[in-house]
């Protein structure tokens, strides 16, 4: 019974450490796109602001 309970461990870790992966892969892309786009939009805006203020 003790084998045959470890070799099920076996086989469900590595499904888990794949989705795990997986999971994490997918929040750090969106993530990094989320920032992107921020940093995208801030700077966008700064140089709105910037660009209005020299003009008055």
């Amino acid at each position: 019974m003790k084998k045959e309970g470890q070799q099920h461990k076996i086989q469900v870790q590595p499904s888990l450490v794949y989705l795990f992966v997986c999971v994490l892969s997918y929040i750090s892309d969106t993530e990094f796109a989320n920032w992107k786009y921020v940093k995208a939009t801030v700077k966008i805006k700064y140089v709105e602001e910037n660009s209005s203020s020299e003009k008055i």
